[in-house]
């Protein structure tokens, strides 16, 4: 198999979300989307938005930073750039790499400055990579390999790393672990379809969506438990769902995963509403 492993000291923060959780075609259910273009008139009032673009969106960042953002999601669907920003994570310093080959050098000369991948995407021959200063992980590792990455997974739990980004590109699975992520139980679903009960029956037990993929014709999904009250709905939709992420914002909902395959792009938002769950 083939298989790459790299290994180093970080700290590292993606958004981790558990509670109460539906699927649904749409956000949650008689109450109206909010109507909304990409950026607000004013970033001063809000936490949260995003840009759709043709070409990588190196001056939006630039501009967003000035005022305060991080990026959260950074990634590509039906040929355009999508970039989420955001004030709540805190970063101190971010960069990026959108490249043909996976950026195993470049990652590992980010890391040596401090560095921590904290999202990872595969579009129309670019990996896309986002890395960031000052977030909450421990000890992190990254494989590529052709197939579904099982034993790495399991190896990974049984020296108490946890899956935190997942994607499919150029004929191999690519898989970020780490240490110190929040979660205290994960657990990963494979399917030809989506697997919508699957989710479900995961939602019933704890455990909500953190990882989202799909590759070698197969939705792979990583549900994962912590310790905080969370809400999360997942959407399937054949448009780019503006109105739904706007929505989402509004009510206090942020994306923990955006995916474009297979056609359709799928969203998952969630909100916090507790800090911890009850005994």
């Amino acid at each position: 198999m083939d298989m790459e492993l790299i290994s180093v000291i970080l700290i590292v923060s993606i958004a981790v979300f558990l509670g109460n959780k539906f699927f649904s075609a749409s956000p949650p259910p008689k109450e109206p989307l909010v109507e909304s273009t990409n950026i607000p008139e004013s970033l001063e009032s809000v936490d949260d938005y995003f840009i759709l673009t043709d070409l990588f969106p190196h001056d939006e960042i630039e501009d967003a930073v000035q005022q305060g953002f991080n990026i959260s999601y950074l990634l590509r669907g039906c040929q355009q750039w999508v970039l989420g920003l955001s004030k709540v994570q805190g970063y101190s310093a971010q960069k990026w790499f959108a490249t043909k080959y996976f950026p195993k050098e470049d990652i590992a000369a980010a890391w040596s400055e401090g560095y921590e991948i904290t999202g990872l995407s595969y579009a129309f021959e670019e990996w896309v990579v986002l890395l960031s200063q000052g977030s909450t992980y421990g000890f992190q590792q990254w494989y590529t390999t052709p197939s579904f990455p099982v034993d790495q997974i399991a190896m990974a739990w049984d020296s108490r790393y946890q899956v935190t980004s997942l994607a499919f590109g150029d004929e191999q699975w690519a898989l970020v672990l780490s240490q110190g992520s929040g979660y205290s139980l994960q657990q990963w679903i494979k399917s030809p379809t989506f697997p919508q009960s699957e989710i479900e029956a995961g939602w019933g037990n704890g455990y909500s969506i953190t990882s989202l993929a799909y590759g070698a014709d197969v939705w792979a999904v990583v549900m994962s438990q912590t310790n905080e009250g969370l809400e999360q709905y997942c959407l399937s939709l054949e448009q780019f769902p503006s109105l739904e992420i706007a929505t989402g914002y509004a009510k206090g909902y942020r994306v923990s995963c955006l995916v474009f395959a297979a056609g359709i792009w799928v969203l998952v938002m969630t909100r916090i509403v507790s800090n911890t769950l009850p005994s």
